[in-house]
């Protein structure tokens, strides 16, 4: 999960304007000012969901949006408020405004039931992304500790999962300074050459 904060412009004059198509858009300029003067300016400043989704023009011109600048494959895109995103993944345990939760016993069962509903979803009117999250396919390593062969080298199950732990993820041992920044210095065994 990646998450940016974007901060707009506060002024709302500063932003970008769009044209808006009047029925008196193709009048000559004298005639249609009293119009755009008082009631119907052809401008306006985009709102934010332009700014965020993009818009078309009158004249069929696509203007992009943010969510066109900033789509990377694999990655879906949500455009909540920070504290709105932090109240929806509080509450349901979801990262973005709208989600639907799978439970049960099978992960091979509910990874192919996430895979239809996704493709379900799609077609809904309004539907930026729809995407599963993986739960199965990845790489897990069970260690069982043989207890007994611990206990005869005067080891206990913790001390054998601390080795395993640091051996895997790694350890931070201490943390080195350097000016105002702080990074943590972990310790873990290398990988095995293959030769």
């Amino acid at each position: 999960m990646l998450e940016t904060v974007v901060r707009l412009e506060p002024d709302h004059h500063k932003w970008r304007t769009r044209e808006i198509g009047h029925f008196f858009s193709r009048w000559p300029g004298w005639l249609k000012w009293p119009f755009t003067r008082t009631f119907w300016p052809e401008r306006r400043t985009i709102t934010t969901d332009e700014l965020i989704f993009g818009w078309n023009d009158p004249a069929g011109t696509h203007h992009q949006g943010l969510n066109d600048a900033v789509s990377f494959p694999g990655v879906a895109n949500a455009w909540p408020f920070p504290i709105e995103n932090r109240i929806n993944m509080l509450s349901t345990g979801i990262k973005t405004p709208v989600g639907i939760k799978l439970m049960g016993a099978d992960l091979d069962v509910l990874s192919d039931l996430a895979e239809k509903c996704a493709a379900a979803i799609r077609d809904v009117p309004g539907t930026l992304s729809a995407y599963s999250e993986r739960t199965t396919g990845g790489y897990y390593l069970d260690i069982d500790v043989r207890r007994a062969d611990a206990a005869r080298y005067g080891l206990t199950t913790g001390d054998v999962q601390d080795v395993i732990m640091t051996a895997m993820g790694g350890m931070n041992v201490t943390s080195t300074v350097e000016g105002l920044e702080r990074y943590p210095v972990n310790v873990r065994y290398g990988p095995r050459a293959e030769g």
